[in-house]
């Protein structure tokens, strides 16, 4: 079970939407390889290019995980890892987790020939 389940787009009740900000977060290594041999970077081509699995819904999740003794949160989308969040932001996410509301926004551009990532995340105000 991943620690944040969350749709690209998330409804919000006026009253609710009122005490919530948003944080925008690059996200780190998309142009690795995935541990079964897949570049990330043709990941976030399909993406673009809306191709399958990509072609209608997308399902963003942020889950955490431990490797190599390092514990970090991959961005998923549609059960593919696309990266991973900034070491310098994992704070902001174990600190904030309860307060998580949603991601309300994936972003893939391309920088010369290298396409690059960002998320924007709901954060419920205490």
């Amino acid at each position: 079970m991943s620690l944040f389940n969350f749709f690209k787009k998330n409804k919000r009740n006026k009253e609710t939407e009122n005490k919530i900000y948003k944080r925008e977060f690059k996200i780190a290594g998309v142009t690795s390889e995935n541990i079964d041999g897949t570049p990330r970077q043709n990941i976030l081509q399909a993406i673009v290019e809306n191709k399958r699995p990509f072609h209608k819904k997308l399902n963003v999740e942020i889950k955490p995980y431990a490797l190599k003794g390092m514990e970090g949160m991959a961005v998923i989308v549609n059960r593919q890892i696309i990266g991973n969040i900034s070491g310098k932001d994992l704070p902001f996410f174990e600190n904030n987790k309860e307060q998580l509301v949603g991601i309300s926004n994936i972003h893939i551009s391309k920088s010369g020939k290298f396409y690059y990532a960002k998320i924007k995340v709901a954060v419920q105000i205490k």
